[in-house]
Order: C-alpha cells, then structure tokens, then sequence
C-alpha cells in the first residue's frame, strides 16, 4: 500500500510537471510570437527609414541637376550673345576697329568655355542605388536577435546557442 501511495504521489508529481510543461510552453509560444512581430515592427521601422532617405537623397540630385541645367542654360545665353556681337562687329567694323575688342571677346569666350561642366560629376549626380545585405547577413542578423529555447530551470541547459538554427527550418525562408 505504501508503494501504491507512492506510485500516486509520483502520478501527480507527474501532472503537475505535464501542468507546467504546457503553461511554460504556451508562454514560450506567445513570446516567440511578440519577439517575431516586434521584429517585424522594427524592419518596417527600417523600410520606411530607407524609404525616406532615398527619397531625400533623389530630391537633392534634382535640385542639383535643375541648377546645373540652369547653369549649362545660362553659359549658352552668354556664350549665344558673344557669337552674336562677333558676327555683327565682324559685319559692320573695320578690322582695326574689331582688334580693339579681340581681348574682350577672347576673355569672354573662354570663360564661357571654362565652364563646361565635369562629365564625372554630372554621373555622380544622376546614380542613387540602394544596397541591400545578402540573405546569409539577413538570416544571421535575425537568428542572433531573435532568440533560443532554453530547457530546463533557469541555471539549466540550452538546446542551443543563441546563433544556432537547430530547430529554426522556417528561418531559411529569410
């Protein structure tokens, strides 16, 4: 009788062991699943940040190529204007009346001509890329963030390292 006593106290101790199986396993489950939409929160949080910084960042390489459009617009006027008054002083003056102006005009076309503009800088401005990490960064930077199953008490063993992906199939979907 006493061993049937004992096999019924083992019986309960078994249940309640079963009891806290279940409820730490229920918990485990509903933290995985907040550590998973927080994740998700903060790759959103992100996406909308890189969102935003190519958006600035396309915004001031078009103000920078609507100045230097004006800029190339502006030398063309300038430049337009100085073969205009070449032809008509050419037309109308005498040659010793055009040398007076030969410094001028020399002056003003090479500065007109100096001002062309760096072909390397214009494709420096009209280039914007986004440069994503690869899926083995992506998988390692979610899988050392994300967690481990941890057995037994609190001083217990692990099941696995904080970066091991034993029991983690689904995460090679990432």
């Amino acid at each position: 009788e006493t061993k049937r006593a004992a096999v019924g106290r083992l019986s309960q101790m078994v249940e309640g062991a079963s009891a806290r199986l279940r409820a730490s396993h229920a918990k485990a489950h509903a933290q995985v699943a907040q550590a998973a939409d927080q994740l998700l929160a903060l790759i959103a949080e992100q996406r909308d940040v890189a969102f935003k910084e190519l958006e600035n960042t396309h915004g001031t390489k078009q103000v920078s190529l609507a100045l230097l459009d004006k800029k190339l617009s502006d030398t063309g006027d300038k430049l337009q204007l100085t073969l205009d008054f070449m032809r008509r002083l050419l037309k109308h003056a005498s040659p010793t009346e055009a040398l007076v102006f030969k410094q001028l005009l020399e002056t003003r076309l090479q500065g007109c001509l100096s001002q062309s503009t760096d072909v390397a800088a214009l494709g420096n401005i009209s280039e914007l890329s986004y440069v994503p990490s690869t899926n083995a960064q992506m998988r390692q930077a979610v899988t050392g963030i994300f967690g481990y199953v941890r057995t037994g008490s609190a001083g217990g063993g692990q099941s696995g390292a904080p970066g091991d992906e034993r029991g983690r199939e689904g995460s090679a979907a990432l």
